[in-house]
């Protein structure tokens, strides 16, 4: 029918599992311009608490950049047109 496709997946840890087990992710963004190989990740609690933690890394050395300062739960995520983060 058509072309065959093949598929990579990778995994990432996001964050010591224990520690933030009631999380999930909030929003995921892939980098533009000068991010282009950078995926933004905030998470949101499961429960009443409002910590999250946001976070970039690096793709092809699946690395933690850095982790923002902002401890608040973050279900929104925007790059300017630079691909700058504006969270």
């Amino acid at each position: 029918m058509g072309e065959d496709v093949t598929e990579e997946r990778r995994v990432v840890k996001l964050h010591n599992r224990n520690q933030y087990m009631k999380h999930m992710v909030g929003s995921i963004l892939w980098g533009s311009q000068t991010t282009a190989d950078h995926l933004f990740i905030s998470t949101e609690p499961t429960e009443r608490t409002f910590e999250g933690l946001h976070k970039v890394f690096e793709v092809q050395s699946e690395t933690v950049l850095y982790q923002f300062d902002v401890t608040e739960a973050g279900g929104v995520i925007a790059l300017d047109s630079d691909g700058k983060p504006r969270m």
